[in-house]
């Protein structure tokens, strides 16, 4: 088969799969809800272990002051030490996987959403390079037939988020003929949906990630050649250019909060304080 006529079917594909606006604001709130859910749900597992944490740092502190005051041998500070440090380090652990999934996972899935609005645009402005890196982000498999019939396997999440625009389009229509019906554990169902769909994305995630640095690099070298303006195209998802390595101020964090509850948007949050969207997500929850 020519390679021109491959290259035109998966084309044509990421135009099958790209979401419109509408449908990327209607997931990402759904994206929200189900990530504010979880979180709720696991604040008092996150307080224990970090009430724990604080309790087994105070037991070492003891430990050290018994030890110089000839109260405990060298021996007997070692095997308590290392039993400190060994719960210690389990518990950072499970923290970091708290935040790696409430924040990261969350980010995750708004670049996933982001990415789809611009799947075809992106894909077809790409170079050979970026086009083998979104084929490798987005499916699992792409197979040609001798027929000329594409066959392809969504990765996740973007199986699942295409599933879902289809989805919503269908339910509005059943809800305009009065055949929609409300059930609660739909409801629940679907906020557990993405946190599932995250979860499945393996070692996809590096992918993704490059391939949001990939595309909207091509968007800025297109704009300088044609002298025209920055557009990128998944530009609300991209990463702020970073801060100074320096703490955020109370008074900024507070700024922040406010801002967040009068409907300032995460991305323009980031881009003013020039920290990356988690670090949003993690102040102003």
């Amino acid at each position: 088969m020519p390679v021109q006529v491959a290259e035109r079917l998966v084309e044509d594909f990421y135009a099958d799969i790209t979401i419109s606006e509408d449908d990327y604001r209607h997931l990402a709130a759904e994206v929200d809800a189900a990530f504010d859910k979880r979180s709720a749900d696991r604040d008092q597992e996150f307080a224990d272990l970090t009430a724990n944490r604080a309790r087994l740092e105070a037991e070492s502190d003891k430990l050290l002051a018994a030890h110089f005051a000839d109260a405990i041998d060298l021996p007997t500070l070692k095997r308590h030490q290392d039993r400190v440090r060994a719960g210690l380090a389990d518990i950072e652990h499970r923290l970091r996987e708290h935040d790696e999934l409430h924040v990261g996972g969350r980010a995750f899935l708004h670049d996933s959403l982001r990415l789809l609005t611009a799947a075809h645009r992106a894909y077809a402005h790409s170079d050979d390079g970026s086009r083998r890196l979104a084929n490798q982000a987005f499916y699992t498999r792409l197979e040609i037939t001798e027929d000329e019939e594409l066959r392809t396997g969504l990765a996740e999440p973007f199986a699942t988020i295409v599933r879902e625009a289809t989805g919503g389009k269908e339910a509005k229509r059943d809800a305009s003929t009065g055949s929609a019906t409300g059930n609660s554990d739909v409801a629940c169902s679907r906020k557990t949906l993405w946190v599932e769909a995250m979860e499945r994305c393996g070692n996809r995630r590096p992918r993704v990630e490059r391939l949001v640095s990939a595309w909207n690099q091509g968007i800025r070298e297109d704009a300088e050649f044609e002298d025209g303006a920055d557009d990128p195209l998944i530009g609300a998802s991209a990463e702020p250019k970073k801060r100074p390595r320096t703490r955020l101020t109370d008074t900024e964090v507070e700024t922040m909060r406010t801002a967040r509850a009068q409907g300032v948007s995460v991305n323009a949050l980031a881009r003013r304080f020039g920290v990356h969207r988690g670090t949003v997500w993690a102040k102003t929850r």
